[in-house]
């Protein structure tokens, strides 16, 4: 995963510092940022508004530094978020050691061989989690830029359709390509 890592980031460059830290900031991110017509946006926005008033934004903070296991499950009270989104901003927040990789970042990860593909997504999530759990590196901006350069990769050239195996700087260790080509 390192060597996939560092390959990414000469290919790409450095990634872009996340766009929050604070988890209340990130789950507003994660719905505003989620393709979705205005109506249904803003009904998510207010809901997010409505379940932050109700736990307390503050709380929320010290949920995170107490237990992230904990802060779980008050993230998934959101809109929008799910088990890869609150994985996502425990790791924005440093609270979690793990990739939180979103669908792009995930299908990097199962092309590589962490994990199996499965019809269950959520299957799926956890399968190359729990892969790519011990090559993971040791500190969090690492891990935030190991997250963000698989997400950048999936998006633009690991696609689901159409993948550019021809520029690809993992297509040497990716098995998905191999068995393509």
């Amino acid at each position: 995963m390192r060597a996939a890592i560092a390959r990414l980031a000469k290919f790409y460059g450095p990634p872009p510092r996340p766009p929050a830290t604070d988890p209340f900031e990130l789950v507003i991110w994660e719905n505003c940022a989620y393709l979705v017509d205005d109506a249904r946006r803003a009904e998510k926005l207010h809901t997010a508004a409505e379940i932050a008033l109700d736990i307390g934004p503050a709380e929320l903070r010290r949920a995170v530094r107490r237990s992230a296991v904990e802060a779980k499950k008050l993230l998934r009270r959101f809109p929008g978020i799910g088990e890869p989104s609150a994985d996502k901003i425990l790791l924005f927040c440093r609270a979690q050691r793990t990739l939180g990789p979103d669908s792009n970042a995930l299908r990097v990860l199962v092309r590589l061989g962490f994990g199996k593909e499965s019809d269950n997504y959520q299957r799926t999530y956890r399968s190359a989690a729990a892969a790519v759990a011990p090559d993971l590196p040791a500190d969090f901006a690492s891990m935030i830029k190991a997250h963000q350069l698989l997400r950048r990769h999936g998006q633009e050239l690991c696609k689901r359709a159409a993948p550019r195996c021809d520029a690809c700087p993992l297509a040497s260790a990716c098995l998905w390509c191999r068995s393509h080509a």
